[in-house]
């Protein structure tokens, strides 16, 4: 990941201008904090730490990164984020830092709540699912995997709407990034078995995550022919079924970017239309 690659590189000379800069771990806070929510997982700071562990600072900077994402996150959502992580402050620490030490530091960073941590939490939110399943899925984790996960941390969540349409957004979201369209095409294949998996036939689940994908295309500001892209594979691979993708076009359930979307799909919506529409899709 190049976002990696180059906080890596950047942190190589973090310490050396520490002391020119004696601010720039709270910096560091207030620049990573917010991309916890959906770019960078907490095992990936940890990833990129080396330099800052060789010199002993490295507890300074995650703490100051915590500390601004208390303002972001509530309490209980950054917990599940660490307990996801399966970090703990020691790794943060030169080795022969005592356990006093280690938890009066978090005390004071205000992170004591990390301290008491279960052998897994009883309810995982879906807003840290997804974060952790798009980690899991950027970082090439099989679809066994991500299932096996999925089934042991979202077990009461699973089959409802929400979960419906954020399975559907997080597997399809990395489709959008894909820039060049066989790479896009085999990503879908690849990942389908997923929601096909959740979805299972269900014309319901089918409605949710059609609707998912048109809030997905919304919140990335509708880049040019992603959405028609994605609507022929999922047709195509026989993940959602034709009538499904009409009683979308006119629901009313969901409006927000409903008319953009629509207009984008509209080769789409003609071809389904057709009294013959069984000839190859573009």
């Amino acid at each position: 990941m190049i976002l990696l690659f180059s906080l890596k590189t950047n942190l190589e000379s973090a310490y050396d201008a520490s002391f020119d800069i004696p601010r720039i771990w709270d910096f560091y806070g207030l620049l990573l904090a917010p991309s916890l929510k959906d770019q960078l997982s907490l095992s990936n700071l940890y990833s990129v730490s080396g330099d800052l562990r060789e010199n002993e600072v490295a507890h300074v900077w995650i703490g100051s990164i915590l500390q601004v994402a208390k303002k972001l996150f509530t309490s209980d959502q950054i917990y599940q984020l660490w307990l996801l992580s399966k970090l703990n402050w020691q790794m943060f620490f030169p080795e022969n830092t005592s356990v006093d030490e280690i938890e009066d530091f978090v005390t004071e960073f205000g992170l004591e709540f990390t301290l008491n941590l279960k052998s897994s939490p009883e309810k995982l939110s879906l807003q840290s699912a997804e974060i952790h399943l798009k980690d899991m899925l950027s970082s090439g984790s099989s679809n066994t995997e991500i299932i096996e996960w999925i089934e042991t941390k979202l077990e009461h969540h699973l089959f409802t709407k929400e979960f419906i349409r954020l399975i559907t957004k997080v597997v399809c979201n990395l489709f959008y990034s894909k820039s060049v369209k066989s790479e896009a095409e085999s990503y879908m294949e690849d990942r389908i078995s997923i929601l096909k998996k959740y979805i299972d036939n269900n014309e319901s689940y089918m409605l949710q995550a059609l609707f998912a994908l048109q809030l997905l295309d919304t919140e990335l500001q509708h880049p040019p022919q992603k959405l028609a892209h994605l609507f022929f594979q999922i047709h195509d691979k026989d993940l959602i079924l034709e009538k499904v993708f009409l009683d979308w076009e006119n629901s009313k359930e969901e409006e927000c970017g409903k008319g953009v979307a629509v207009k984008s799909i509209k080769q789409f919506l003609v071809w389904l239309k057709e009294p013959d529409n069984n000839s190859e899709s573009e």
